[in-house]
């Protein structure tokens, strides 16, 4: 039985937790009942453990293939993933807030991108996450003007649908018109055109870019945002309906010329973290790119000074003799079969300390070649290869 006081702080998780929007091309349960939804628990090795409410984003995998590139993108939930308590008393596991974008443009273009629902705060903040990546426009956002413009054209409609739902209750309603929503957003758009392909980006919060191009096999570091280690160790800026993004808060990258064999990467900021620390422990110093070794100099400052998290994993990234970090990129280029893969190989470094515990959100882009043959991606049609939802996880579960 939960105290009177705490209803209110539980319903909003709940409401928070609630069925998000689904984009059209995710095929979802039909059996499934909106919202939370809980059965019978059940005793699994002396714990109380039950079905957590089906969720089409919790776990995401989705594949596309076309004749100048090979990409996939996939999402799961934190690995030790937080419970929550509905009102009966029931456990349930919370959502993942993250969400993703990979889809074609009209003239055989990318448009792909990662946004992170901050839900520490605000209201509706994986809707919000999801709402601003099936808006973004089929042409790339430069300029602090033309992304408050684009913002301009859909927060209102999407403030006046989530307060409708907040209205169940008026400590939601009051908490969502006070402080919003929340989310990150890494946006990139690549085209082909007479001269090669071109990458533009845009980058609002702690979302991660990164291009890798392959030398003798090997990655080498050519874009790194953030660009500065530090950013990981502060609280990120964050696109909220309620206010103007700051041009102070935006990045953008403009017709960056990518080549076969590069790889982009856009990932959340816990993924991020762990590839880059990955690639600068797991790359001999005389192999790094310049970007790379400024990077690997600034984290080693942090490791060796520094009480925070990111320390932590840098310690545990200086002490780990695992695969190279060829090795491992080679495995994630390539991607994986299935989203239950992905969660596995999430799970399995969280609990070697090398990835912190929150929700882990990769798209992928490999440009010219086959990761897997190494052969030129030729001949292909643009082709949407899968999208597979994993199964809902029993509480207790890892």
């Amino acid at each position: 039985m939960i105290p009177k006081f705490l209803n209110h702080i539980v319903s909003s998780l709940l409401v928070r937790n609630a069925a998000p929007e689904t984009p059209k091309d995710v095929a979802v349960d039909a059996t499934a009942a909106p919202g939370i939804r809980t059965v019978p628990s059940v005793r699994t090795n002396n714990a109380l453990s039950e079905q957590p409410p089906h969720c089409p984003h919790n776990r995401r995998l989705e594949m596309m293939s076309g004749d100048w590139f090979q990409a996939w993108a996939g999402t799961v939930e934190k690995p030790n993933n937080d419970l929550l308590v509905t009102t009966s008393g029931n456990l349930v596991e919370r959502n993942n807030e993250d969400r993703f974008r990979l889809s074609c443009t009209a003239d055989g273009g990318i448009v792909a991108g990662v946004s992170d629902g901050a839900g520490g705060q605000g209201l509706y903040c994986g809707d919000w996450a999801e709402r601003l990546l099936t808006r973004l426009p089929q042409s790339p956002i430069d300029t602090d003007t033309q992304l408050n413009e684009w913002l301009d054209s859909f927060w209102e409609e999407f403030q006046q649908e989530f307060k409708e739902r907040a209205r169940i209750d008026p400590f939601l309603f009051r908490k969502f018109v006070k402080e919003g929503s929340y989310a990150t957003l890494a946006a990139m758009w690549l085209r082909p055109d007479v001269n090669g392909i071109k990458l533009n980006a845009l980058l609002y919060g702690d979302s991660a870019l990164f291009v890798w191009r392959l030398a003798d096999g090997r990655p080498a570091l050519r874009i790194a945002y953030p660009d500065k280690a530090t950013t990981f160790l502060h609280d990120p800026y964050l696109l909220n309906w309620q206010a103007a993004a700051k041009s102070e808060k935006l990045e953008v990258l403009v017709d960056f010329a990518v080549a076969p064999g590069d790889t982009i990467v856009m990932a959340s900021d816990g993924m991020g973290q762990y590839l880059l620390l990955r690639s600068l422990y797991g790359t001999p110093l005389a192999e790094q790119s310049e970007i790379a070794s400024q990077l690997a100099q600034e984290v080693e400052e942090i490791r060796v000074s520094h009480p925070n998290k990111l320390a932590v994993l840098a310690r545990a990234h200086a002490q780990d003799h695992g695969p190279s970090f060829a090795e491992e990129f080679s495995v994630i280029r390539q991607g994986f079969g299935d989203v239950e893969a992905f969660a596995k190989f999430i799970g399995q470094r969280f609990q070697k300390g090398l990835l912190p515990n929150d929700d882990c959100t990769l798209v992928i882009v490999n440009i010219g070649t086959d990761p897997v043959t190494g052969f030129p991606l030729t001949g292909r049609s643009t082709e949407r290869r899968s999208i597979s939802i994993g199964k809902p996880k029993m509480v207790g579960e890892r």
